[in-house]
């Protein structure tokens, strides 16, 4: 599951930062509009922001201090590939092109987004 997962983050066209660390907004009119009623089971709004929620910690609760480094490698553009083999898939080159463009167009940007994944990642307290 894990492994699948960090693939989906580094194969995606968002930061890893935004995927692994999202800031919440209310989607309860969308939630009205567009889900509620089509369970069988009751499924409100408050069970959505609690699902939301159990899901990103129990994603932040599998990675390992060996993850936070493959993770932040793959943010500053030079992936260590040790832990994870994923090199060689389209999606995850077209990622570090992207990460390799800003870093040349604005190596600023670059390395805030970089301290900021960082600084994230280390308030994770897994001792794995």
């Amino acid at each position: 599951l894990k492994k699948g997962f960090f693939f989906y983050l580094i194969s995606s066209n968002r930061p890893l930062k935004e995927m692994l660390f999202p800031l919440y907004t209310d989607q309860k009119s969308t939630f009205e509009k567009q889900f509620q009623g089509m369970t069988e089971e009751g499924f409100t709004y408050q069970d959505y922001e609690n699902t939301r929620i159990q899901l990103r910690d129990y994603v932040h609760k599998l990675i390992t201090a060996s993850d936070k480094q493959f993770l932040l490698s793959v943010e500053k553009g030079t992936p260590n590939w040790e832990s994870y083999d994923f090199g060689d898939f389209p999606a995850v080159k077209w990622k570090l092109q992207n990460i390799q463009k800003l870093k040349n167009q604005n190596p600023t940007k670059h390395f805030d987004l970089c301290a900021g994944f960082d600084a994230q990642l280390s308030k994770l307290n897994n001792n794995y």
